[in-house]
């Protein structure tokens, strides 16, 4: 059973970030840096898919951009999830930001599945970020 009594925890202390949107909706998501110029460094948003290195997993819910997102960079968590995962599983950002199976060797991923889950449930996973080179 994914994420008993539907608890939701992370353990260890969040990096404050700023959004850099309206990410309400995106709380145990995996978060991305928003973009590369100057105007939207040090700014977050949800991960849009596997391409782009994830910094971890939103604890809070921003409900505007500029204002402070709790983005959780290691140790464990809980992740919202986009498809079926099993314990052991690297897991990377669909298009939403939820967590599901990487399937390629250059996919970035966020976390490891720590218990089986299907799309829609919140999972406890190991937060730890890197590339799936060779994995696969």
């Amino acid at each position: 059973m994914a994420n008993p009594g539907g608890k939701k925890y992370f353990s260890a202390t969040p990096h404050t970030r700023i959004a850099g949107a309206d990410l309400s909706a995106k709380q145990y998501c995996f978060m991305i840096n928003n973009g590369t110029t100057s105007a939207s460094d040090n700014k977050v948003t949800y991960g849009t898919g596997a391409t782009k290195p994830i910094l971890g997993i939103l604890g809070n819910m921003p409900n505007a951009a500029a204002l402070p997102a709790l983005v959780f960079e290691e140790g464990e968590g809980c992740l919202r999830l986009g498809g079926t995962v099993y314990p052991g599983d690297l897991l990377t950002a669909d298009s939403s930001g939820y967590g599901v199976k990487s399937t390629a060797d250059a996919d970035q991923y966020g976390a490891i599945a720590l218990e089986y889950g299907v799309s829609g449930d919140h999972v406890n996973v190991k937060i730890v970020t890197g590339q799936a080179a060779g994995t696969h």
